[in-house]
């Protein structure tokens, strides 16, 4: 299969792209041809070597993707077989990432994608990911409460807004002007 990788953390320079065995499909984990993936920051420190995490090398990188589930593990029990899926966690821990053609994904780290255009999945998902993350698992928000989303213009800050609203939080916001409208 067809994979960008690294043999040495380091420059973008030690990218590579080629060949690398499928990967082995575990009990716990979903097969995935990969769609579509995007590149967000922490891609780059993993690569280069400033956001330390276990590496096995080649390491395939890549956090996000969407993709088509080809075969599942003897334990894996939310997914079938022709499912659209999405992931945004792959990438670092000892996890190869997703940008190749297929992904060995632990079951606990795959989602069902919506029934959306896929090229506006995985533009959205790391910034949207990140704002649920932010919501429901740091602030522990409850409805009827306020939050104050500062830099609400931005990619992230946008999905803070969309998903506080949906929440039934009452929102302010600041942002530059030049992001008004």
């Amino acid at each position: 299969m067809k994979a960008a990788y690294i043999n040495q953390t380091g420059s973008y320079n030690e990218i590579k792209i080629g060949e690398l065995p499928t990967p082995v499909v575990g009990d716990i984990d979903v097969l995935v041809k990969i769609d579509y993936v995007s590149v967000n920051h922490v891609d780059t420190f993993v690569r280069a070597g400033g956001f330390e995490t276990s590496m096995k090398f080649p390491f395939v990188i890549g956090r996000d993707a969407v993709g088509t589930v080809t075969r599942i593990g003897n334990s894996v029990t939310r997914f079938n077989v022709g499912d659209h899926v999405w992931t945004n966690s792959m990438g670092y821990d000892g996890r190869n990432g997703v940008a190749s053609e297929l992904a060995a994904i632990p079951e606990s780290r795959l989602f069902k994608a919506p029934d959306v255009d896929e090229v506006q999945l995985i533009a959205s998902l790391h910034s949207s990911a990140t704002a649920a993350i932010v919501l429901h698992d740091v602030f522990g928000i409850k409805r009827n409460k306020n939050i104050l989303i500062e830099g609400a213009g931005g990619h992230v800050g946008t999905k803070l807004v969309q998903l506080s609203k949906l929440s039934g939080l009452n929102v302010t916001t600041t942002s530059n002007a030049r992001d008004f409208e």
